[in-house]
């Protein structure tokens, strides 16, 4: 089934936003995202669209809970500022989205030691079952605010919802990964699989400024535990890079998800090779592997889905080079084709792409830079594996013959492999179609270089895109 995109408009004024995440029933979209101003917003998205305000807080995330059979929508959001600690946690009517019940939650609450004071990022479990939904929450801020290098914490508990007037934590597991860091990167959790619940991943560097620097990626277990283990959290350093000489360096930690049997790590090694590490039933992952295409850069904007009732998972990321929104998707392995999601010339920055999986297909959401509000789109499941009515579709990735690239006055572009493709758009770099062009009864399409009004177009980069059945055909052309 396919379901045209919906935009959510706010008369707001900013530059960029911070966060934003996504969860959808019953054929609505719920959408919390905030902005550089620290501005946070919750709207649900139908044939209409209604907008809340929830304040000011930089982190945010959302999932679907259930109580006595009913179910709310549960957010989690953060300052990142330790004078603006505490953060909260919120229950909302699912149609209304009124705030029937709120708490504080600080760091004491999850069982940090002194030396944390406040948030980085608190995330939900998306797809929790029942009364409980997983809490993850790490902190990287020392009690001394203006100290350069601070204490490195990750925690996780549990949330009974059972009943929306009280909102309770218990099973808080906590641990302090190092004493001494000079960064962290966003964290990635929990992923939930049938054989494994919950991982996290998080990646760090430490120091000892006058001789070395260390960095880790580590994977994390959070399980129910018993209060008499509340200190104890398996995690697992599956990624280690040492440096002498007090020359600092980032981590190449750049998304994580999950299905119903799998868990899988993107991250880029010091060489600048993008891996992707799969876990199943283990801390520690599986196997390690390098990607069989042009992976994302680690300077792209990621997202991946994470249904523990899914067999598959989707990668979708902004690619920076293109100004393309991209998919993938993985099923113990990873399709032969790219899926285009949209054009965003103006880009998108990290944390601003969600992607929530559900029975037919996938929503994935997105907040580009300058923008105040999220756009949103649906795509079916068949579009993105390629499968339709349990067959697996004859596809293999479209060819597009272009006679000269580049061009100066004229070119013809053929397609091979290719299903039906009537009609391709020319788009210039700053996303307006520029023309469209019909195919000829051989099948090619032909372009003059000029514009729907008939006058010739400046020197510069188009795309060219069709749209098939199974998937978008797209080449890049240049006009001299």
């Amino acid at each position: 089934m396919k379901r045209l995109l919906v935009t959510a408009v706010l008369l707001l004024i900013s530059t960029a936003s911070a966060d934003i995440d996504l969860v959808s029933r019953d054929d609505a979209s719920y959408i919390i995202w905030s902005l550089d101003d620290r501005s946070a917003y919750l709207a649900r998205v139908s044939d209409e669209y209604h907008i809340v305000s929830l304040g000011d807080f930089f982190h945010v995330s959302l999932s679907i809970i259930s109580s006595d059979s009913t179910e709310y929508l549960a957010a989690g959001c953060t300052n990142e500022i330790w004078w603006l600690d505490p953060g909260y946690l919120m229950v909302m009517d699912i149609g209304s989205m009124e705030v029937l019940n709120s708490r504080e939650i600080s760091v004491d609450n999850m069982g940090f030691q002194a030396g944390a004071n406040a948030f980085d990022e608190i995330h939900l479990d998306k797809y929790s079952s029942g009364s409980d939904s997983c809490l993850i929450v790490c902190s990287t801020h020392c009690c001394v605010t203006d100290q350069s290098f601070y204490s490195v914490y990750i925690a996780s508990c549990f949330v009974d919802f059972s009943d929306t007037g009280s909102i309770i934590l218990y099973d808080t597991l906590s641990t302090e990964i190092h004493n001494y860091a000079y960064s962290m990167q966003p964290f990635f959790g929990p992923l939930s699989t049938q054989q494994l619940r919950h991982l996290s991943v998080t990646a760090h560097c430490t120091a000892c400024p006058m001789s070395h620097f260390q960095g880790s990626i580590s994977s994390h277990l959070h399980q129910i535990t018993p209060i008499s283990r509340i200190d104890e959290m398996w995690s697992h350093r599956f990624y280690i890079v040492y440096t002498t000489g007090g020359v600092p360096f980032d981590l190449g930690l750049v998304g994580a998800g999950s299905s119903s049997s799998e868990s899988v790590v993107l991250w880029e090694d010091t060489s600048g090779v993008m891996q992707y590490s799969v876990f199943t039933d283990s801390i520690a992952p599986d196997a390690t592997y390098g990607f069989p295409f042009t992976a994302p850069a680690f300077s792209n904007t990621v997202a991946m889905s994470g249904n523990p009732e899914d067999s598959g998972l989707l990668l979708v990321w902004y690619d920076s080079s293109l100004q393309e929104i991209r998919a993938r998707h993985y099923e113990s392995e990873w399709n032969d084709f790219n899926y285009v999601i949209a054009s965003c010339p103006s880009g998108i920055s990290h944390g601003n792409i969600a992607v929530y999986s559900v029975t037919d297909g996938y929503y994935i959401a997105w907040l580009p830079d300058g923008a105040t509000q999220p756009e949103l789109v649906f795509v079916d499941r068949a579009t993105v594996t390629g499968i339709h009515d349990g067959q697996e579709s004859p596809l293999v990735f479209p060819i597009v013959n272009i006679s000269s690239n580049p061009f100066t006055e004229c070119v013809s572009l053929t397609l091979e492999n290719a299903v039906s493709v009537e009609e391709l758009l020319v788009f210039d770099m700053s996303g307006r179609i520029v023309r469209s062009l019909k195919s000829t009864d051989s099948g090619s399409f032909h372009w003059d270089g000029s514009n729907t009004q008939g006058s010739s177009v400046s020197s510069g980069v188009y795309i060219v895109l069709g749209i098939s059945e199974y998937r978008n055909v797209s080449a890049r052309l240049v006009k001299i």
